[in-house]
């Protein structure tokens, strides 16, 4: 398979024949054949780069212990009062130093009274397991930088449908994001639920991710 540096891929030479998840409004949320989607290549490339697994951290994963619980616990830095606190990236539970007791999330609220994500100790979860991926795959600089500027660097949901439930929080569905990409995206799916209103979108309705709210 062509390795795909994140954020940036040959759109000439790659095909776009990857089923990636996307949140379409509405409730409709499905897989996306990204080759069938009515945009250009390089907004292709964007929803790929931003929505296609990281077979970085599927080899991660596989490469690293599992303890006999099957957790991957990673101890978090830089975090404020959750530093040397741990954080098992397959779940998105976060647990005390000893690894023994879990540390329940809460919900973030919006001004309308709306769940909108999960905190541990005031941090955002997404965002606690978004970092630890930086630091321990290296990602030095980005790490650095969203650390520093939060808000330039917001913690993204593949699927975000799933953000309420801890497991929706893993290392697979969250990641760091430039808040320039992030917009760009968000513009991006904007369009194609005006264009799957209009039956521009041809969407795989036999997939079980489609939720009609």
């Amino acid at each position: 398979m062509r390795k795909i540096e994140r954020l940036s891929m040959d759109v000439e030479e790659y095909p776009f024949s990857h089923h990636v998840p996307m949140d379409l409004r509405g409730g409709v949320r499905t897989f996306v054949d990204v080759d069938q989607l009515p945009l250009s290549d390089k907004h292709k490339a964007l929803v790929l780069s931003v929505q296609g697994l990281d077979t970085k951290k599927e080899r991660y994963c596989l490469a690293h212990h599992k303890d006999s619980q099957g957790r991957l616990l990673i101890k978090l830095k830089d975090m404020g009062t959750l530093s040397g606190y741990r954080v098992d990236l397959l779940t998105g539970k976060v647990y005390d130093a000893s690894g023994r007791h879990e540390v329940k999330p809460s919900y973030h609220y919006s001004k309308a009274g709306e769940p909108m994500y999960l905190r541990v100790k005031g941090k955002d979860l997404h965002r606690i397991v978004a970092l630890t991926w930086l630091r321990i795959s290296g990602q030095t600089t980005l790490y650095k930088k969203a650390l520093a500027k939060p808000k330039d660097y917001p913690a993204h949901h593949r699927e975000p449908w799933l953000k309420l439930s801890q497991k929706g929080n893993n290392i697979f569905n969250v990641g760091i994001l430039p808040v320039k990409v992030h917009r760009r995206y968000e513009s991006v799916v904007t369009q194609l639920a005006a264009k799957y209103k209009h039956g521009e979108v041809n969407i795989d309705k036999s997939s079980d991710i489609i939720v009609f709210d």
